[in-house]
């Protein structure tokens, strides 16, 4: 069975290229993201011609996702399932495991946004308490008008440090109120031949200062929230799409210029570890573990022709999936020509599971070890091909990379 995954950057504006490439490769499944347009302006008939049953959540403009599949599609969900689909919750004040980037949950209740979003729970607003400048004393003599504290007035500790670094976690703009979740159009599901396809758009985060990042990882905090609620690592279950994020160094021209910069951060790294440590391996990394292999380039500053890239664009699957999946590519063509997306499609064979590789009922680590992984910890090298992603600490920079993606 083929799987494939494309951010076409609009579908009306890349509806022949599409076409043209879906006629010639019949994928069984066809995950597209940024389709840009509302469910009923979506080409449907064009693709049903080919064969393919149609499930689409778009919006007009921006975003929107669809699964296209030659075979019967079931238990399709659009955008985030309802609570009462989900298994029950724990009680009030059941202790939670930590994680990098939750903050303490809400108390229970029957939304989902309260259930699987711990950033998006609504806060107690801080009463303002800083004085106006004109209310404060009159400045002693010898110090700025302001009658603000100098720097030298300060204790060392309480000084700006220098150089400036790059926002962590708790300098950052609070994460979306939840149901704000809701209102973009980046998540579909289905399942087809009984493999559970989550086909996904995670937001871009656009810069560290902006609202957007945090919004990014609440987005992706409320993700692995949903499959840890509704799925297990030994389900058929394939995560596939645009997620914005370059897994390693091996995914980036070049890692020096991006790191700690937006699509290669390390609150991104925690995030996506998040889901890969809970049982979800990258398929590409099994067959390619080399690096200099990418989905996305930079339409500006000649990214394509200069190979400036990022690998973007992933399939993530649980052990079972991995020990089926024959083959991953990029397939890097589809960027060239006349009006190309600025991604290129991914594609990957999975056999039937009477076909697959024998690896049989496995651990994860036994999977990985028997397709060729290495799970060894990470110690400053790039992350192992495919294994649970380990989350490291990186440094951060102040220089931005220009993002368009």
């Amino acid at each position: 069975m083929k799987v494939a995954t494309w951010n076409v950057n609009s579908i009306r504006q890349r509806l022949d290229r599409v076409l043209a490439w879906t006629a010639r490769e019949r994928p069984d499944i066809l995950c597209l993201q940024e389709t840009k347009c509302l469910d009923e302006a979506f080409p449907r008939e064009a693709f049903t011609n080919l064969g393919y049953q149609v499930e689409l959540y778009g919006q007009k403009t921006y975003n929107g996702v669809a699964i296209l599949s030659l075979a019967p599609m079931t238990d399709v969900v659009r955008g985030w399932p309802r609570a009462r689909d989900l298994p029950p919750l724990p009680l009030p004040g059941a202790p939670q495991a930590p994680h990098p980037i939750s903050e303490p949950q809400a108390p229970q209740q029957l939304e989902l946004s309260q259930a699987l979003d711990p950033i998006g729970a609504p806060q107690t607003p801080t009463p303002t308490t800083v004085p106006r400048v004109q209310d404060l004393p009159a400045a002693p003599a010898g110090h700025d008008p302001s009658g603000l504290p100098q720097a030298d007035d300060l204790p060392r500790a309480l000084q700006a440090p220098y150089p400036m670094t790059a926002p962590q976690a708790h300098d950052l703009p609070r994460a979306p109120q939840a149901h704000d979740l809701n209102t973009e159009r980046r998540l579909i599901a289905a399942t087809v031949r009984g493999i559970r396809i989550i086909a996904a758009y995670i937001p871009n985060g656009q810069s560290l200062a902006s609202e957007k990042f945090p919004y990014k990882l609440a987005w992706l905090d409320r993700l692995a929230a949903m499959i840890e609620a509704t799925a297990k690592p030994s389900d058929p279950l394939l995560l596939l799409g645009d997620f914005n994020i370059a897994p390693d160094d091996r995914d980036v021209h070049e890692p020096e210029l991006w790191r700690g910069q937006v699509l290669f951060h390390p609150l991104e790294h925690a995030a996506l570890g998040r889901l890969t440590g809970w049982g979800l391996f990258d398929l590409f990394r099994k067959h390619h573990p080399e690096a200099g292999f990418y989905s996305w380039w930079d339409y500006r500053m000649l990214g394509f022709p200069k190979n400036l890239g990022l690998r973007i664009d992933l399939m993530l699957g649980t052990a079972p999936i991995l020990a089926r999946c024959a083959s991953c590519s990029i397939v890097r063509e589809e960027r060239k020509g006349k009006l190309p997306s600025d991604h290129a499609p991914v594609l990957a064979e999975i056999a039937e599971s009477s076909e697959s590789s024998g690896i049989g009922e496995l651990s994860e680590a036994g999977v990985a070890t028997a397709a060729g992984i290495s799970t060894a910890p990470v110690t400053g090298a790039p992350a192992p091909a495919a294994a649970p992603l380990q989350v490291r600490h990186l440094e951060v920079k102040t220089a931005l990379s220009p993002v368009m993606s």
